[in-house]
């Protein structure tokens, strides 16, 4: 299905949306850009912690001097964007990862239709009877069934890719193996070992992660005391879609590791292979749309994982032959501009 903008004045309607986020699930899943190119007319409001938004020492002088301050912040945060949606008057708000008072979505609801749309798991949500008379959007089966077993409506759609991995790349492939993604100490506990095979295979290893800040010049020593094999692999910092769709297109594995609450596919999983890349991924509870074996390759402990690795590099024949099908499966059904126009009820067919 090729999707098109829609000039919707032209044809009567108005579907304002007013689209609650944070800054950094923005940045990742391109809401914004994704609605300007729908054309849909639409206002963004970010919703950041104030652990976001204020410097280390601020944050360190809070916890010990001004403990409230953090809540007392992003409440005054969530009743200006309350205002904000009053003054919009939008057709329908899309609040991503929903951390909302109760008396801030019984507002919302006299205003608008509300979607609630849970890119991180909800497993053990205590509070999740707030979203009961809401439409419920979730990432992945497990929170469906948490919340359904609850009497809470709910539907299931994945977080897919957004336009930056389906473009062009140069797929010249200069990477044996990569992984882009917060260092979280599970994904650290698999990359060190294999850290270790890369020197021992002289494999070019690049691990790209957002590790130390320029202030915190003591944690890069202290980070190789804890994984010595790993610094050397390490690219330090933060890096848009375009240039990691840019990784994935230049490397012959990547590598997909989930943290450890996530039963599902993360993004990551549609991102790479989108870019038209192999992709080697933890084993998950549910695939989505995935066949394991054909459109990606899993692995179930670390030693299966450099197993494969070893395996794979050897075989380009049959990594681009799984990398292609994993692309003929997921170029478009899931693609940011899909998922939105189905979460949203918009159809551009």
């Amino acid at each position: 299905m090729l999707l098109v903008s829609v000039n919707w004045r032209s044809i009567g309607m108005n579907p304002k949306i007013f689209c609650v986020s944070s800054s950094r699930n923005n940045a990742i899943l391109r809401i914004d850009e994704t609605l300007s190119f729908l054309n849909v007319p639409h206002q963004m409001r970010f919703l950041d912690s104030y652990d976001e938004t204020h410097s280390y020492w601020q944050r360190k002088l809070v916890k010990f001097l001004y403990k409230h301050r953090p809540a007392q912040f992003y409440r005054r945060e969530v009743f200006r964007m309350l205002d904000e949606v009053k003054r919009y008057m939008p057709m329908t708000i899309l609040v991503i990862n929903p951390n909302l008072p109760l008396e801030v979505i019984n507002e919302l609801k006299k205003i608008a239709n509300v979607v609630f749309w849970f890119v991180d798991s909800i497993t053990g949500l205590p509070d999740c009877q707030k979203f009961r008379d809401c439409k419920n959007v979730v990432y992945d089966r497990e929170s469906l069934n948490y919340l359904l077993e609850q009497g809470i409506p709910a539907t299931y759609c994945p977080v897919g890719y957004n336009d930056a991995y389906e473009q062009e790349h140069d797929a010249k492939k200069t990477i044996d193996i990569s992984f882009v993604g917060t260092p979280y100490k599970n994904r650290l506990r698999v990359l060190e070992p294999i850290a270790e095979a890369a020197e021992a295979h002289n494999w070019n290893l690049k691990i790209y992660a957002p590790l130390f800040k320029s202030a915190h010049f003591w944690k890069p020593l202290l980070f190789r005391l804890k994984h010595p094999a790993l610094l050397k692999y390490i690219v330090n910092g933060n890096f848009p879609p375009e240039t990691v769709a840019q990784i994935y297109a230049q490397s012959r594995i990547c590598l997909n590791i989930h943290d450890e609450h996530n039963k599902g596919t993360n993004p990551r999983t549609f991102e790479i292979m989108a870019a038209g890349s192999f992709e080697l991924l933890d084993v998950r509870q549910d695939y989505d749309i995935l066949e394991p074996g054909r459109d990606m390759v899993i692995y179930r402990n670390v030693e299966e994982a450099i197993e494969k690795i070893s395996g794979y590099l050897l075989d380009e024949a049959e990594r681009e032959k799984i990398a292609a099908a994993g692309k003929a499966k997921v170029i478009r059904k899931r693609s940011m501009r899909n998922l939105l126009c189905q979460i949203l009820d918009i159809d551009l067919e």
